[in-house]
């Protein structure tokens, strides 16, 4: 799943996923969710961003 929405109402409805802590925070907050794997530790997940060097030529003027 990919959705975050979708992943949420899982959650809540009993799945166990591994998920970003920021995409759950609100929901932690008003005890919907809780953490019941507190000693393990998370993966952290690689992050890249490519940036193109110089605009491609038909954006040129």
């Amino acid at each position: 799943m990919s959705d975050i929405g979708t992943v949420l109402g899982a959650c809540i409805a009993g799945a166990i996923p591994q998920v970003v802590e920021i995409d759950i925070k609100q929901a932690m907050r008003e005890g919907s969710l809780e953490n019941i794997f507190p000693d393990s530790s998370d993966e952290r997940l690689a992050v890249y961003a490519f940036f193109p060097s110089r605009a491609p030529s038909r954006w040129e003027s």
